[in-house]
C-alpha cells in the first residue's frame, strides 16, 4: 500500500515538474516572440519592409504550435538574423524616406510661385505672338 502511494506521489511530482518546465519554455518562447514583434514594429515605423520577417515569424509560431520546438528555434534564429540585418539599414532607409517626403513638399510649395511668375509672362508672350501682324493706324 505504501509503495503504491509512493509511486503515485512520484508520478505526480514528475508530471508537475514537466508541466512547470513546459510552462517556462512556453513563456520563454512567448517573450522572444514579443521582443521580435516590438523590433519589427520599430522597423516598420521607420518605413522598412519587414514582411518577409513577419512571414518567417508566423512560420515559427505555427511550428511551435504543432510541437516542432527544434524547428521553431531554428526559424527564430533566422528571424533574429534577418531583423539584425534590417536594423543595420533602417537608419538609411528612414533618412531616404524623409528626404523624399521633404523633396515632394518642396516641389509642391514651388508650384504656386512658378505659376505666379511664369503664367503672366506666357500670357504676354502668346498675346504679342498672336497680334504681331496687326497694323496700328492713326486716326
Amino acid at each position: 500500500m505504501h509503495r503504491k502511494v509512493f509511486v503515485v506521489a512520484l508520478l505526480m511530482l514528475a508530471t508537475f515538474s514537466l508541466s512547470m518546465l513546459y510552462t517556462a519554455y512556453n513563456e520563454d518562447f512567448d517573450a522572444r516572440i514579443a521582443e521580435y514583434v516590438e523590433r519589427i514594429a520599430e522597423l516598420e515605423a521607420k518605413h522598412v519592409d519587414a514582411s518577409s520577417v513577419v512571414d518567417k515569424l508566423n512560420e515559427a509560431v505555427k511550428a511551435f504550435e504543432q510541437g516542432d520546438h527544434a524547428r521553431a528555434g531554428l526559424i527564430l534564429s533566422e528571424v533574429d538574423t534577418m531583423i539584425a540585418d534590417l536594423e543595420e539599414g533602417s537608419q538609411q532607409a528612414y533618412l531616404l524616406h524623409t528626404a523624399s517626403k521633404a523633396a515632394s513638399v518642396a516641389v509642391l510649395a514651388l508650384i504656386p510661385l512658378l505659376v505666379y511668375t511664369l503664367l503672366p509672362r506666357a500670357y504676354i508672350y502668346l498675346w504679342f505672338k498672336t497680334r504681331r501682324k496687326w497694323v496700328v493706324r492713326e486716326y
